[in-house]
């Protein structure tokens, strides 16, 4: 049987499990969910046996993040995570042998930091490692991303100090509100510069490179690219209905969905270069995997239920129909009976997902799908960017852990 290896963050094993079950062609397994692992990070491998021999080969590896809830005012909506790796240097003058001979002492060293980067609907603020910086009105999504180092230094105790940061160190948030995206530094929790786009921008996208931002404007119909080298948008394109969500995938295409389409544009020329209709679902979160080439959408549909759908990229073309090649219900919208607690629960997708022109305060944009018992939808778990962010999950330790080998899917909880 499959065996499961759990490392933390200093590369040691702190639990091995053996898979229950295995599938029949040997391409999933399911394990038992390490119950006592403690709040962190960690690492997964999957390990298999090589036929009746004693040999094992590795399945391939993933990310897990085990985290806490928080309770947070101001109406959070949008969720990113800042993720920098920290090179400091530490020079205190000291006579480290007592002799009264002082001399300079140099520390160095690198860290790694994650915190949340939250937009605060109704405060017009965002939340950055827990400081709350005033942004424009209404933020929703929002979305951290590479950009140039960032110095800080000063003195503390007579101990002369510099960190340089690099990864992410910016954000971008769409003011759904104000027309306008924020350009924020997350290093120093400050707005760096204010873009007018469309009308009501709702969701937003960055390159892996962090030099474009691509912002789906609803009442508009538009999708506005701007430079964020130059920190100017660039050029807007009409996409028909009302868009919701958008998701990059390599190379130079980004996918738009919204009330009733889904659109494809070449990122090159910022051309549109298919639409399909949905025939009345409404998209309202989207992912792309490279590894499966594959499109997975949030969706909606008339009657209120709630899908994942996965669709092939080749099947999206001008005067075709929107046909997933699967398509699996997850909840319903509004009230419904939790059929383990028996409890009842409400459910929602992200915003605007009925059709309604005004924010609804009461759903949620990231991630695209979000009920209140506990069910997540992951829409994005094989991006190689940031993909350590990306899979984090939160859990409930009396599930179990579901694993397809070489690579993390997607987990019920």
């Amino acid at each position: 049987m499959p065996l499961l290896y759990v490392y933390d963050g200093t590369g040691n094993v702190v639990i091995t499990a053996t898979a229950t079950s295995v599938s029949s062609d040997g391409s999933q397994a399911t394990f038992p969910f390490p119950s006592t692992l403690e709040q962190n990070g960690y690492s997964l491998a999957i390990v298999n046996q090589t036929g009746t021999s004693a040999g094992l080969i590795p399945a391939g590896d993933n990310l897990l993040s085990i985290a806490a809830s928080q309770t947070i005012a101001g109406n959070p909506f949008g969720v990113s995570v800042g993720a920098q790796t920290v090179a400091y240097t530490r020079r205190q003058w000291l006579d480290t042998a007592g002799t009264g001979q002082y001399h300079w002492v140099v520390s160095t060293g690198t860290n790694y930091n994650t915190f949340p980067v939250v937009s605060l609907y109704s405060s017009n603020q965002v939340l950055i490692n827990g400081t709350a910086v005033g942004v424009g009105q209404n933020p929703t999504a929002v979305m951290s991303y590479p950009s140039s180092s960032v110095t800080t230094s000063g003195t503390t105790n007579g101990v002369i100090w510099s960190n340089t940061y690099s990864g992410n160190t910016r954000a971008v948030v769409a003011n759904s509100g104000g027309n306008t995206v924020s350009i924020l530094d997350i290093v120093n929790d400050a707005v760096l510069d204010t873009l007018t786009v469309g009308n009501q921008p709702v969701a937003l996208v960055v390159s892996p490179d962090g030099t474009m931002a691509y912002v789906a404007n609803y009442t508009d119909g538009t999708v506005t690219e701007v430079n964020l080298s130059t920190n100017a948008p660039v050029t807007t394109v009409a996409v028909g209905g009302q868009p919701t969500s958008v998701a990059l995938a390599a190379p130079s295409t980004l996918w738009v969905g919204g009330v009733g389409f889904l659109t494809q544009i070449n990122t090159q020329n910022m051309s549109v270069v298919a639409t399909q209709s949905t025939g009345g679902r409404t998209i309202s979160g989207l992912g792309y995997t490279d590894a499966e080439n594959e499109i997975v959408a949030t969706t909606t549909d008339t009657s209120g239920n709630v899908n994942v759908d996965e669709v092939n990229p080749i099947a999206v073309r001008p005067g075709t129909l929107y046909t997933p090649a699967a398509s699996h219900q997850v909840s319903r919208l509004g009230s419904y009976l939790n059929p383990r607690t028996q409890a009842m629960v409400r459910g929602f997708t992200g915003t605007l997902s009925q059709s309604s022109i005004a924010v609804n305060t009461n759903q949620a944009s990231a991630p695209p799908l979000v009920v209140q018992d506990g069910w997540a939808a992951v829409t994005e778990p094989l991006r190689a960017f940031q993909s350590q962010i990306r899979r984090a999950m939160w859990f409930s330790s009396r599930k179990l852990l579901h694993l397809q080998s070489p690579l993390l899917q997607s987990i019920r909880i």
